[in-house]
């Protein structure tokens, strides 16, 4: 819902530039905010910027990649080269190969954190609150209702909108740099991923068969079927446009890692604990393949979470560069503030003066409802992005 002049707008027509430029600076502050709040879906609802399945993706991503082995003696001591000599036999230097492409994965999502600046983006929306509304005799709107110099309410905001601008650039230079990184790894990835999964290949060994298949041919096929069940159940319980605490989560399965899900396809998904329960049972029956379906799982998870994972960081690289000139018009909108309404005349005419003073209070409360707003919407996504969905989380 748009914040914008409406036919409910108390009407002012300013009649010096001091004047024009602090209505103006007033309007602006409102329309920042539509950078990252969207339309929502059918219960037209807005939703934070960063509510998208290709964010959550992301962090399931990173959520997964933290579980790799981050050295090479981590992964020689779970999968170790004795027990995976088949590899080479197909391959020469596969075992290499593929050691390298999960231990660089594993070591780029170690230190990475996503939720940083959907918290930030909440910090701010509470310290906004108190700055424009709720802190007694200092809040902006005190200050400008009584006509009193605004500027001690809004160097406060000015501050807070600029470090927040400069906390949300570094986590976008995060992701620039993480992507980077991935970029790097492409080719590598999309050659593991031909061998193993989707072929063609042709070795004297396996003849024409992907390697995971050739491997366990049992155990590929679960995973595939693990795979298939999570994609038609976000394809028929798609909630992600609900605006709702909790509707979205993350669920553990197994060979594909981490997963974001609405919670009605979780539900409608009984099947995947039982697939995933025969995967650790004919792990846990073949002792002597144990390493092999470790190496599986590990590879199966590296290539299911790196599918589209270039474009999902382009587009958070996007959504954090509007979070970014969000916080930084914000900062600008009150530096002009402060600027044009000290230098507006104070003895204008009674009439005058009350529709200045209609104005501004309204376009105060407006200004105020989009931050309240953005804290709500910014809240569901920091709680809904660190929630594992009940009975599907990690054992």
């Amino acid at each position: 819902m748009a914040a914008d002049k409406s036919s409910k707008d108390p009407q002012w027509d300013p009649s010096t530039k001091e004047e024009m430029a602090a209505k103006k600076a007033l309007e602006d502050l409102i329309k920042s905010h539509d950078k990252v709040l969207k339309p929502g879906g059918a219960n037209g609802k807005n939703r934070f910027i960063l509510r998208t399945k290709g964010y959550y993706d992301l962090r399931a991503y990173v959520l997964t990649g933290k579980e790799f082995p981050r050295t090479i003696a981590d992964f020689e001591a779970r999968m170790p080269k004795t027990s995976l000599q088949e590899l080479d036999k197909i391959q020469p230097k596969l075992y290499e190969t593929t050691r390298d492409a999960i231990i660089a994965i594993g070591q780029s999502c170690h230190e990475y954190s996503l939720i940083t600046a959907t918290q930030k983006t909440v910090q701010f929306c509470v310290n906004a609150i108190g700055l424009l509304d709720e802190e007694k005799a200092i809040n902006l709107k005190y200050q400008l209702d009584n006509l009193l110099d605004p500027k001690l309410a809004l160097a406060g905001l000015r501050d807070e909108a600029k470090e927040k601008e400069r906390s949300i650039d570094e986590v976008k230079e995060t992701i620039i740099s993480f992507r980077g990184e991935t970029i790097r790894r492409k080719g590598q990835i999309h050659e593991l991923q031909r061998l193993y999964e989707s072929g063609p290949v042709t070795n004297a060994v396996t003849k024409d068969v992907p390697y995971l298949k050739y491997l366990n041919q049992s155990l590929a096929e679960h995973v595939e079927k693990v795979k298939s069940l999570v994609a038609q159940a976000n394809k028929d319980y798609d909630d992600w446009d609900e605006s709702k605490n909790r509707a979205i989560g993350f669920a553990f399965l197994g060979p594909l890692g981490w997963i974001a899900m609405g919670l009605k396809a979780a539900r409608a998904a009984e099947d995947f604990a039982a697939y995933i329960k025969a995967i650790n049972e004919a792990n846990t029956l073949q002792k002597q393949n144990e390493v092999e379906a470790t190496l599986i799982e590990h590879v199966s998870q590296m290539l299911t979470q790196s599918e589209g994972i270039e474009r999902k960081m382009t587009d958070a690289i996007g959504a954090m560069t509007e979070l970014s000139e969000l916080f930084q018009e914000q900062a600008n909108c009150y530096d002009r503030i402060v600027i044009h309404f000290g230098g507006m005349h104070k003895g204008t005419k009674a009439t005058t003066a009350a529709l200045r003073k209609r104005f501004v209070m309204t376009k105060m409360d407006q200004a105020i409802a989009k931050v309240r707003e953005l804290r709500d919407l910014a809240t569901e996504v920091a709680n809904t992005i660190l929630h594992e969905l009940p009975g599907l989380g990690k054992k």
